[in-house]
């Protein structure tokens, strides 16, 4: 799995998923994710358009990850869950765990409407 890291306006990180995400790959992803949260990245996408391939191990990381971010008091969203992908979340119930978006645009949306909501 390929992971790349994107700025987006100075707030947002853009964490994109290649590949896929199994126990072969997972400890990438949280390594990433943990050395993010070090830089005291709080708000986080994770683009999951082009992960042909998640496993049950990687479901379960995402879900980890999730509280995780959340225990660090930041906000992760799951944008382009797709296909099969999508499938695996929906057959495992996680609409309701995890914060799913179904592109970047709406992710960003819902993460600059969480940060308006903190604020008030």
């Amino acid at each position: 799995m390929d992971i790349t890291i994107q700025e987006i306006n100075n707030d947002v990180t853009l964490i994109g998923l290649v590949g896929s995400l199994d126990t072969n790959t997972l400890n990438a992803l949280r390594s990433r994710i943990n050395t993010l949260l070090e830089q005291d990245r709080r708000r986080l996408i994770v683009d999951c358009t082009s992960l042909s391939f998640v496993s049950s191990a990687g479901v379960g990381a995402l879900v980890m990850l999730h509280r995780r971010v959340n225990e660090m008091d930041a906000t992760i969203r799951f944008a382009g869950t797709n296909g099969p992908v999508l499938e695996v979340m929906q057959l495992m119930n996680l609409g309701s765990v995890l914060n799913l978006s179904p592109d970047i645009d709406h992710a960003r949306r819902a993460l600059a409407q969480t940060q308006q909501d903190s604020s008030r």
